[in-house]
């Protein structure tokens, strides 16, 4: 079975709010897609809280699966994301169990599904459409003249132009590896 990772075990425990909470079994699974580089898995955890057996069934997202330091980068700055800015954020976000803000791992509860959708094709209406432009609004609008509050997480805030090659770099290795 190996280790429970530290950062899950922390994060249960706080989502619980049962410091003394244990992992008793847990399985994987892999998760169909991948299409992105992600790797996504299925987490079935049997805990015990308080003496009481439960379990409790997590999406696991493996930070560390690009080459090149940009783009693992990215894998931490969305656990940070996860981790300071997810309360002030105001869109339904996945809830975030558990994260590893140094790997970039994420333990999410699942979510229900969407519509479907590819790199060719959306099951998408208008409202849908008019849905996301209203969250885009919501989310820009409560960054909106808060400079100063969000000056104190500089992480955030990539300069494209001073990242670009490296991000290109990136990319082309990462291109590489993907088989015809």
């Amino acid at each position: 079975m190996g280790a429970i990772p530290e950062g899950l075990l922390w994060g249960l425990r706080r989502y619980l709010a049962a410091p003394q909470a244990s992992v008793t079994t847990w399985q994987r699974q892999p998760f169909a897609g991948g299409l992105s580089g992600s790797a996504l898995e299925y987490w079935q955890l049997g805990l015990r809280r308080a003496g009481v057996q439960q379990s409790i069934t997590l999406i696991y997202k493996r930070g560390a699966v690009a080459e090149g330091a940009f783009l693992r980068g990215a894998a931490q700055r969305e656990a940070l994301v996860y981790a300071h800015l997810s309360p002030l954020i105001p869109l339904t976000l996945p809830t975030a169990v558990a994260f590893d803000v140094v790997r970039g791992d994420l333990w999410l509860l699942p979510f229900a599904a969407g519509k479907r959708t590819s790199h060719w094709q959306a099951d998408w209406d208008a409202a849908d459409a008019q849905a996301t432009l209203d969250d885009l609004a919501r989310l820009h609008s409560a960054g909106w003249g808060e400079e100063d509050r969000l000056a104190a997480y500089p992480w955030l805030a990539r300069p494209i132009a001073a990242d670009a090659a490296a991000l290109l770099a990136d990319a082309r290795r990462g291109l590489d590896r993907i088989p015809p």
